[in-house]
């Protein structure tokens, strides 16, 4: 009896458990539809169906439909990214923020709800370059070229190929001939083939290494719940599973995209075009989405009422920035704009707090070097902002997110200071 008792317990703690488990995953399903709900709105409201913008172009219209569903994926994420912190439901230490519950919920998998699949390959032969102090002789560089060749086909791993190939081109020459002047104090010349065999492989294990931590720190940033890495060292292969990803273009840029070290100038307050372009771009975010009014708009009394009666809305005519939206009026007397404004002005992003010019013990007025500090949730959201007002600001100025500050546990914060990079035009900025 009490054995029955026993398995009877367990029984109802496993399946209380299971429903608790499950109920994330429904709490968070619920929170995702009603973003969708909100970017379908926001497509509805603010673009025209593809067979009403183009009635008699069936090639129009099936462009104009993939731009319709790109700008609706744009707004799911940019939804869903600045709603992390919303509480979606309550557990055991009180609330749960829907990103949260995304990382409890169940995971479902690639079979069951898609995603991405990526296979990633570490690209050996710049290590073996850098390693043989980029030497130019022409066997090594043939080795590479044959060796990349055979990869291709092969499940061997790059450095077996790469000698394999070297040994057919040069039988004899000794491979610490290569390798003795970038790697002095490793091995020498009179270290044998196997040394610095297993002097090669162990510079390659620890890059493999390295690159897997990189790339775990940038997913674990892309905030993809339940993401699952496997390494295979012997190969030189990383597996990637990233289940309900929507937006696979941005995934691969980013796991793609290489890290390279440069410095910038950086535009300060101390600049009165970049201070007085913030002031602006402020100023016009503020009067469209922010509902403040614009006390230096002009009337234009050339516009007549909308069908229920009311006059529309009154812009700015000097600047032109927000015009074009603006002159769109539905039949309710309301601009598109003003069914989708926010509501809130500009300092609802950025806090400033921290960033003000200050004077050291000399009475020299110092500017930091960013601008303020943005939620990392809503910096996404700030970027198209923006780009819509890059107008404001000195040309060659392109924006760029700093990296969270940690406290004295590790733990990084969820704000990113903002900073405006001084390109003179270069075009790889």
């Amino acid at each position: 009896m009490q054995l029955k008792g026993l398995v009877r317990f367990f029984t109802i703690l496993l399946i209380v458990y299971s429903v608790y488990q499950l109920s994330f995953t429904f709490f968070v399903k619920g929170h995702e539809k009603k973003m969708e709900a909100k970017a379908k709105a926001y497509v509805k409201n603010n673009f025209a169906a593809a067979d009403v913008k183009y009635p008699n172009n069936k090639d129009s219209q099936a462009i104009y439909q993939e731009t319709l569903e790109k700008v609706y994926q744009d707004r799911l994420k940019r939804l869903l990214d600045s709603t992390k912190d919303v509480t979606v439901t309550y557990g055991i230490n009180g609330p749960v923020s829907y990103q949260k519950a995304k990382n409890e919920e169940l995971n479902l998998g690639l079979d069951l709800q898609g995603g991405m699949n990526v296979t990633l390959e570490v690209e050996m032969s710049g290590l073996l370059k850098s390693l043989a102090n980029n030497t130019k002789d022409p066997n090594f560089s043939s080795a590479i070229i044959n060796a990349d060749k055979r990869k291709a086909n092969s499940d061997a791993n790059f450095i077996t190929l790469f000698i394999e190939e070297y040994r057919k081109l040069e039988p004899t020459r000794p491979l610490a001939a290569l390798f003795t002047s970038a790697s002095a104090d490793k091995i020498n010349v009179k270290s044998t083939d196997n040394e610095v065999e297993s002097y090669i492989r162990k510079e390659a294990g620890t890059a493999f290494e390295t690159t897997f931590d990189r790339l775990q720190n940038r997913i674990d940033q892309f905030g993809v719940a339940q993401p699952n890495i496997t390494a295979n060292p012997s190969k030189g292969i990383i597996n990637v599973e990233l289940p309900g990803v929507k937006d696979k273009e941005r995934v691969r840029n980013y796991l793609q995209s290489t890290a390279n070290l440069q410095f910038w100038e950086v535009y300060t307050l101390a600049d009165v075009n970049y201070s007085n372009g913030w002031q602006k771009a402020i100023e016009t975010f503020n009067v469209k989405y922010g509902g403040v009014k614009d006390t230096t708009a002009k009337v234009d009394t050339t516009k007549k009422p909308d069908t229920a009666g009311k006059s529309p809305v009154i812009v700015k005519t000097d600047s032109g920035i927000l015009s074009d939206k603006l002159d769109d009026i539905d039949t309710a007397g309301k601009s598109k704009t003003e069914i989708t404004a926010t509501g809130n002005t500009f300092d609802k992003y950025l806090d400033a707090a921290g960033f003000q010019p200050y004077q050291d013990e000399k009475g020299k007025v110092t500017y930091p070097a960013a601008v303020g500090s943005i939620a990392i949730k809503d910096s996404a959201e700030v970027r198209l902002y923006l780009e819509e007002f890059k107008a404001f600001f000195p040309a060659d100025a392109i924006f760029a997110y700093g990296i969270p500050a940690k406290d004295k546990n590790g733990k990084s914060g969820a704000r990113v200071p903002l900073y405006a990079l001084k390109t003179f035009g270069r075009a790889n900025a």
